[in-house]
């Protein structure tokens, strides 16, 4: 999965350079290539249970590449259904029965500190906690939409993708002290998605008009 996902996202950047002349053939060619084997590197780390802030980095570059690919509906219905079904996978569904399992089976760090965890490939680990590659995607798809629609406003659209970030930041304490406290984990998309939301809307509107 890693090795698909990698190499696509890795491809489908080049190709966007090479389209908008940032790439001449030649090199666009060589770094196509490469892709494999900067592949196979990824699934070296994945195996090595190494290159954490590599994997959360990876699912960002993906959560913009789809708001290149798809149509703006899609990426809104996908934005507002995605915290809606990471809700209830995590608080009723098998993933909150795989996560609460795995942290049940989760063996100590070498270092003695926190316990790591078996998911390793599909979460990101921080510093106490673990987030999942998926978050990564959907928070990259909602500022990359907010930065794309509203790039129109010049520089200024870095001040709205800065505050789009402050609010992901604030839904995520949101998020540890509701969900965390109390479940020990949590979803990690509805509370940074519900603040994000009056950015996203105003970005599709902007769009509309």
């Amino acid at each position: 999965m890693w090795f698909i996902l990698s190499v696509g996202v890795f491809q489908f950047y080049v190709i966007l350079y090479y389209w908008y002349g940032f790439l001449d053939e030649g090199v666009a060619v060589k770094l196509m290539w490469t892709s494999l084997l900067f592949g196979l590197f990824v699934v070296f780390l994945v195996y090595k249970r190494r290159g954490d802030l590599l994997l959360g980095f990876l699912g960002g570059l993906a959560g913009a590449m789809f708001v290149w690919l798809l149509p703006d509906a899609t990426v809104l219905a996908l934005l507002a259904a995605l915290p809606v079904y990471d809700y209830l996978m995590v608080s009723r569904g098998l993933l909150g029965k795989i996560v609460k399992k795995s942290k049940e089976a989760a063996p100590p760090s070498e270092a003695g500190g926190r316990r790591d965890t078996p998911l390793f490939g599909f979460v990101v680990r921080l510093k106490t906690i673990s987030l999942g590659v998926g978050d990564f995607v959907v928070y990259s798809m909602a500022l990359s939409f907010v930065a794309m629609k509203l790039a129109r406003l010049g520089p200024a659209v870095l001040l709205l993708v800065g505050a789009g970030a402050l609010l992901i930041y604030l839904g995520f304490q949101l998020t540890v002290d509701v969900f965390l406290k109390r479940w020990g984990y949590g979803p990690a998309l509805p509370f940074p998605l519900l603040l994000l939301s009056p950015l996203i809307a105003a970005a599709w509107l902007a769009t509309a008009g």
